[in-house]
């Protein structure tokens, strides 16, 4: 009789702490659900209400940051990712955390700022293919930019800018007979060359591991690129 009223004592101890939920849970969880529902004001509210019951909360900062992400609000994302970032302590957390913040900078073409944030996740979680995958891209885009820009010529002076430009354009009239079809073709070309030029940094990335190497050959289309990875 005595361990039977024991085990229903313990019961009744165990449903009631199943029950009990503290509020700042209650209120991030609140705010998962509006944010997966897309009402995203209810959601920023919920989330501030878990910050105003508990202090540091970084799963709330964090959370706030996929909401800015969602809404296109990238500068947003990014200090709410930072906030979080302070008191985060588990490493595959922190780790989430980098990646979004690289892809809101990828977002903005900051491709310098995204590279930093991917290379911080990876010190984190450096099995993660998402970010390697990140990170080539943004490496290849940086290299693009950076390409571009020293084919740019130097600065000039005004007057002899105006002057040069206008030579220029007949000379570029007279000269340009390429046809239309030839054009095509080499824009054609040059577009292989960049795709063939990611295949191999990404291939590099991944030479140690087979299944991930196969996984980041399907993984060819951009929308791919931006997944918002995490909420608590």
């Amino acid at each position: 009789m005595k361990n039977i009223l024991l085990a229903i004592l313990f019961f009744m101890h165990w449903f009631e702490a199943l029950l009990y939920t503290e509020p700042h849970i209650k209120a991030l969880r609140e705010g998962n659900y509006f944010l997966k529902n897309k009402k995203y004001d209810q959601a920023e509210t919920e989330y501030r209400r878990a910050l105003d019951l508990k202090s540091p909360y970084p799963q709330a900062y964090y959370n706030l940051g996929v909401k800015s992400q969602v809404l296109n609000k990238y500068d947003e994302a990014i200090t709410n990712y930072n906030q979080s970032l302070k008191n985060l302590k588990d490493k595959k957390e922190i780790a989430h955390a980098y990646h979004n913040i690289g892809n809101s900078y990828m977002k903005k073409q900051e491709w310098a700022n995204a590279i930093q944030a991917y290379k911080q996740a990876l010190k984190k979680n450096p099995t993660d293919m998402d970010t390697k995958y990140n990170l080539a891209y943004a490496q290849l885009k940086l290299k693009k930019k950076q390409e571009q820009q020293e084919q740019q010529p130097q600065n000039q002076p005004k007057d002899q800018d105006k002057k040069q430009d206008k030579n220029q354009d007949k000379k570029d009239d007279s000269k340009d007979k390429t046809p239309p079809n030839q054009k095509k073709e080499e824009q054609q070309k040059n577009d292989k060359l960049s795709k063939e030029q990611m295949q191999r940094i990404l291939n590099a990335l991944n030479s140690q591991d087979q299944k991930a190497n196969e996984k980041m050959k399907q993984a060819n289309k951009e929308s791919n690129m931006f997944e918002i990875e995490k909420d608590w």
